[in-house]
């Protein structure tokens, strides 16, 4: 009982070390992913309004955009200040705690779940069964078929904070001009 408790205590640990680390890591990498969003968003991005878009059909706006990276990186940093760099950062954070978290919950129940299919398996595939050696093979299917529908789930769970991560993080322009001016209650 001691060393359910020991094990249940240590996947915890591991989970919300992960999770740590994880959204560290995001948070110190999210200049360089806001301008890769940018290159690879740059014909979808449209400002809410300015009178250039109107005019000329947005070229000046798109011409802000169609420069090298770190040209887009300085330019981000003049016209929208260095605390934009970490636009939509937010839902990414939460993105990455929540899938450790729901990836490891997931995880094992699926693992439960799918013992009574791979023993209802065994009778038709009697290489599955432990007493015949298939106890590898078992785990490894066990495993396998577990930790795709963990990833699966948890991904269409936090498909929406995804979606909502990318709007921000092309949301470019000053706090007049942006369509989401409020961050995610606006998304």
């Amino acid at each position: 009982m001691k060393e359910e408790i020991s094990a249940s205590k240590r996947t915890l640990t591991d989970a919300l070390a992960g999770a740590a680390a994880g959204m560290f890591s995001r948070t110190v990498f999210a200049p360089i992913d806001r301008v890769k969003l940018l290159i690879q968003l740059r014909g979808s991005i449209i400002p809410k309004s300015s009178s250039s878009s109107v005019s000329d059909g947005g070229q000046q706006h798109q011409q802000h955009y169609n420069k090298s990276p770190m040209q887009i990186f300085r330019g981000i940093i003049q016209k929208e200040g260095l605390l934009s760099l970490w636009r939509g950062n937010t839902p990414t954070i939460i993105i990455e705690g929540g899938a450790t978290a729901l990836n490891f919950v997931f995880l094992n129940w699926f693992k439960l779940a799918s013992l009574n299919v791979l023993t209802s398996l065994e009778v038709r595939y009697p290489s599955l069964r432990q007493d015949n050696g298939g106890d590898r093979t078992r785990r490894l299917l066990q495993s396998f078929v577990s930790g795709g529908l963990a990833g699966a789930t948890t991904i269409s769970f936090l498909y929406p904070l995804g979606f909502m991560r990318t709007r921000l993080a092309t949301d470019v322009g000053t706090k007049g001009e942006r369509l989401y001016p409020a961050g995610m209650r606006d998304v």
